[in-house]
């Protein structure tokens, strides 16, 4: 009898039910910590996923597909997609859906990525480790992102030349259609018959430059000419050199990025550059970037060495074409200051009526020292003016939610 109260008044084993119960609570914590935590890292990583397809889309659709809206199937479509599904969730690959839809309030060339890791759009919803205890097997995680494609203004990248922007060819003196011609230099400032007219890029004309009509443009460019003198016919391929601000040499400025900001509307003292620096420092541009060539077919650079060597490749530079009615203007009359020249003192300046990407195609060969217009990455200034989407050839990239 005594044996048997010993029995079951005995508290051996009772450690087992609270151990049992502690499991069972540490696991369930375990589904909040760590079942949890995965979830709010995949989260991050849909996040990141959707940010680098939106931007990727944004640089096509700013430099190599310019239908709007793209093709589904296109290069912006493509590259979205792609970035996206290289950006793992949670060691998986999760499903993009790209359209191009702006969200509202923003107007402009969109490109919108969505990335699900929840089990839609034939994707898998993310595992759990310990949820399965509490009967949770999958949790759900989706991303979106959307970028836009804008308009540059101002850089600071800008090389000390620039070329004469386009204009409208209304005179045949010789040779017919290559020289700008609006008044007689030396002259008074007054038109000559059937003068040549240039309209300038602004928020509402494109002017005469285009990304549609001149983008792969072949410029064959004359340089260390006398620019200011009378004697020398402004063509399209007459390279004028520039006092850039900030210090440096004119070859400095021109092999190398100055960082000085430069923007559109802007005036800049003519520099004459001394004799053979401009063929030197062309020379010295294309050793930067020796196994690149250009591609005629696709109007776009092919083998470079970016972006290993840098963001672009070094032989891609900023360069500004400039006013040729203000230029000759002050040359006809050697009055630099007055309202329809602007410049701050009676020497030779130049306003920059756009800034174009040029590809330093050859100092040397049959076509002689030459390059073509693309698109370059630009800055934006709240000082200056934006222009029309075809007149604009830097393109800025961002995300927008």
């Amino acid at each position: 009898m005594r044996a048997r109260q010993r029995t079951i008044r005995s508290e051996q084993g009772a450690v087992f039910v609270q151990v049992g119960i502690s499991l069972f609570v540490l696991m369930a914590f375990n589904v909040f910590v760590l079942d949890y935590g995965m979830m709010w890292v995949a989260r991050r990583q849909a996040q990141n996923a959707a940010d680098a397809g939106a931007l990727a889309g944004a640089v096509a659709r700013g430099y190599d597909d310019f239908d709007d809206p793209p093709a589904s199937d296109g290069v912006a479509a493509e590259s979205a997609h792609h970035t996206a599904q290289i950006n793992l969730v949670w060691q998986q690959s999760g499903v993009p859906v790209v359209s191009f839809n702006c969200p509202a309030g923003v107007t402009g060339r969109c490109v919108r990525v969505e990335v699900f890791r929840d089990g839609t759009n034939g994707s898998t919803a993310l595992p759990t480790l310990f949820g399965p205890i509490l009967g949770i097997t999958t949790q759900k995680v989706k991303a979106s992102a959307t970028s836009i494609v804008g308009s540059g203004n101002a850089t600071e990248c800008l090389r000390p030349i620039a070329f004469a922007d386009d204009w409208q060819d209304n005179r045949d003196d010789p040779p017919a259609g290559v020289e700008f011609r609006r008044y007689d230099e030396p002259g008074p400032g007054t038109p000559v018959t059937n003068a040549d007219v240039y309209t300038a890029p602004s928020a509402s004309q494109t002017g005469r430059t285009t990304v549609s009509g001149d983008l792969g443009e072949r410029i064959i460019w004359d340089m260390d000419e006398a620019t200011t003198s009378t004697a020398t016919p402004i063509t399209r391929n007459l390279v004028v050199g520039l006092t850039l601000p900030g210090a440096g040499t004119f070859q400095d400025k021109l092999e190398n990025c100055s960082g000085n900001l430069v923007q559109l509307g802007q005036t800049l003292p003519v520099l004459i550059p001394p004799g053979g620096v401009t063929n030197t420092a062309f020379t010295n541009l294309m050793a930067q970037d020796p196994g690149v060539d250009w591609n005629a077919g696709n109007n776009r650079i092919d083998n470079s060495c970016a972006p290993a060597c840098a963001p672009v490749s070094p032989r891609l530079i900023a360069v500004a074409l400039y006013d040729p009615d203000r230029f000759q203007l002050g040359r006809a009359t050697n009055d630099w200051t007055q309202a329809g020249v602007g410049c701050p003192t009676n020497s030779p300046c130049i306003t920059v009526s756009n800034i174009v990407g040029f590809f330093v195609h050859g100092s040397f060969g049959g076509y002689g020292p030459h390059g073509h217009f693309l698109l370059y990455p630009g800055g934006t200034s709240a000082t200056a003016p934006t222009y029309v989407d075809d007149a604009s050839w830097m393109v800025t990239t961002h995300l927008v939610r």
